[in-house]
């Protein structure tokens, strides 16, 4: 399995890469909590994501509940197909596509 990991990538930027699946979501929400600032938009760039299920969408909704609650706005950028289906789905992918 590969490693699940996100990155500064400047300006309010955040990469994810590897796998966003039930293990390692956890993983990434405390990686998280250590590199988002607590002031300004951001952004998340999940073009190097591998799989997904629904961890990462999980993740993806509490990421943007975290930004609501600081006033600040959030943007995904590069979401996996599988990652969209499962948003239209659930009926959220309004949300995940910043709609």
């Amino acid at each position: 399995m590969n490693v699940a990991a996100i990155e500064a990538a400047g300006d309010g930027t955040f990469r994810v890469t590897g796998p966003v699946v039930m293990a390692t979501a956890g993983e990434l929400l405390e990686a998280s909590r250590r590199l988002f600032p607590e002031t300004g938009d951001l952004q998340i760039d999940l073009s190097g994501v591998t799989q997904v299920d629904s961890a990462a969408l999980a993740l993806l909704i509490e990421w943007l509940r975290q930004a609501r609650r600081r006033n600040h706005s959030i943007r995904i950028e590069g979401a996996p197909d599988k990652l969209l289906s499962i948003a239209r789905l659930t009926d959220v992918q309004d949300i995940i596509l910043n709609k």
